[in-house]
């Protein structure tokens, strides 16, 4: 009795496995096998360059599908087995709703997609040269810092819509400190198109990817730093400047250095509250080392003014026909501003003012007041800047 039992379980596996190796080998059952992220090509995009265009943005760059097929097919089928791309021919300027063609292996069809369009923007095509700056990544040892002595290219050409183009700042290459030794050392690295902020900027194309590096490990040294000041009445402003900056090099060279010198500032060029940044003037093998604020900013201006009153008698009359009389009914006040000093030497005679009446028939006309200045004195205001005249 056991026997036969143990036989007959026996013959029930058997089977089973016979069943099972049937349905499998030879009904060969209709299954579904999902993907994600698969990326999306674009076909013709030469197409868009010869019309002078560009890609702005793509909505998106993969899909996610699931095929179907019979199960001794679609068991095989990977993701780099699928195909989809969106072909670029009929793009035109601007928004563009394009169809994304999915190519599959035989008889394996895509029974669902996650989206069957996706959407371009398409702008200007330009190309505009942007400098290349490397940034050095990780923490190096007190008063050492890497110094470029070298790049290759030191600009490249970038190629994109009008827009994106216009966000590149910079073409970025990260190297880390760890590979830089005390002797010159040459690397290799990879450009990134980044904005203002350091972020990548997408859909532009670059005349060279890769950008090699000549750098070697350096010193860094605090100097004083000198700003020369310059420009008409620049005695009477007051700005906060720099004192001082660090500079990075050969410690043989850095070490015979203790002041740096910027170009002139011309303080006529720049009002209260605004501020701009000075330019070092660095000896050769010398650079700024980073974290320097060389930012200068206007405070204040120390100034008075000085009213110069011309009557009718003070101002020229251009254009006035022979047989013509003219009569102006208002004065012309020029108030200058600049420090006493200055004022003292501003003199009436230093300015013409005048009216241009030609053509004007008898009546009376509003007319532009002109004034110039003998001396080249330019900080002044005119009141009225046209004045009443009577033609008779």
């Amino acid at each position: 009795m056991f026997r036969s039992k143990k036989l007959n379980l026996l013959i029930s596996f058997l089977i089973a496995i016979v069943l099972w190796a049937y349905v499998i080998g030879e009904v060969n059952p209709t299954i579904t096998k999902s993907f994600a992220d698969v990326k999306i090509n674009l076909e013709n995009q030469l197409s868009l360059e010869e019309r002078g265009l560009a890609i702005e943005s793509m909505s998106n760059d993969t899909l996610s599908l699931t095929v179907k097929g019979e199960r001794s097919r679609v068991q095989n089928v990977s993701k780099e087995d699928i195909y989809a791309d969106v072909d670029l021919t009929a793009a035109r300027s601007g928004r563009n709703e394009l169809d994304i063609n999915v190519k599959t292996p035989e008889k394996v069809n895509v029974e669902s997609r996650s989206v069957s369009k996706v959407g371009l923007t398409i702008g200007e095509l330009v190309a505009e040269e942007r400098p290349v700056k490397v940034a050095y990544v990780g923490a190096t040892k007190d008063d050492t810092e890497p110094f470029t002595v070298k790049l290759e290219p030191e600009d490249v050409t970038i190629r994109g819509a009008y827009s994106n183009v216009q966000k590149v700042t910079q073409v970025l290459a990260k190297i880390s400190v760890d590979e830089i030794k005390d002797k010159e050392t040459t690397l290799e690295a990879e450009l990134i198109p980044v904005d203002k902020n350091g972020s990548k900027v997408s859909w532009i194309r670059l005349s060279s990817s890769q950008v090699q590096v000549k750098a070697v490990m350096t010193k860094t040294k605090k100097v004083e730093l000198e700003i020369p000041i310059q420009g008409e009445n620049a005695a009477d402003v007051k700005f906060d400047l720099p004192k001082t900056v660090i500079i990075k090099g050969n410690a043989d060279v850095v070490k015979n250095i203790s002041k740096i010198q910027t170009e002139p500032v011309d303080m006529s060029l720049y009002q209260q509250n605004m501020s701009f940044e000075v330019k070092p003037i660095l000896p050769d093998g010398i650079q700024l080392a980073e974290g320097n604020d060389l930012t200068v900013k206007v405070t204040s201006r120390s100034s008075e003014n000085k009213n110069i009153t011309f009557e009718e008698k003070d101002i020229d009359v251009l254009g006035l026909e022979d047989n013509q009389k003219a009569k102006i009914t208002d004065t012309v006040v020029i108030s200058a501003e600049g420090s006493k000093d200055t004022l003292d030497d501003v003199k009436k005679e230093d300015f013409t003012v005048a009216i241009d009446v030609s053509g004007l028939l008898p009546g009376t006309h509003k007319v532009d007041v002109v004034v110039t200045n003998k001396k080249g004195f330019k900080k002044y205001t005119i009141k009225p800047t046209s004045v009443s005249v009577d033609i008779r």
